[in-house]
């Protein structure tokens, strides 16, 4: 088990890096939403969330929990290495499709980002109008 806990550390570790070089900061960002899962790899609920510019993050992988701001790491009472080496599996292999696409994605990122400026500055002038 003490293996399985320390893979998912690693992998939370590489997802956080991901994160950051996307620029996905100071927010919840529901990864498996965000990005399309590949046809062959079981579908579940990958989010990444940042706070304190990324100095405080948390991973969840379906209903595994990695924190890393309390240095947990939380899942169900009768999970088995077994389900905990499939969560790390379905995890990584997420995570490689995503850097199959992260040219892709960091033009995402980007574009998203100019348009919130946008919409923050069209906002910013009507409050000066008033």
């Amino acid at each position: 088990m003490k293996k399985e806990i320390e893979k998912l550390n690693e992998l939370a570790l590489d997802y956080v890096q991901f994160g950051i070089g996307i620029g996905l900061m100071d927010t919840h960002n529901n990864l498996s939403d965000m990005y399309p899962y590949p046809e062959d790899l079981k579908k579940v609920k990958i989010s990444l969330y940042f706070s304190d510019s990324g100095a405080k993050w948390s991973l969840t992988l379906g209903v595994v929990e990695i924190v890393g701001y309390s240095q947990k790491i939380v899942f169900p009472i009768n999970y088995t290495e077994e389900d905990l080496s499939a969560v790390c599996e379905i995890g990584s292999k997420y995570l490689e499709h995503l850097y199959k696409d992260i040219a892709k994605i960091k033009r995402s990122a980007l574009k998203a980002k100019a348009e919130k400026i946008q919409s923050l500055r069209k906002e910013i002038e009507s409050l000066r109008t008033l």
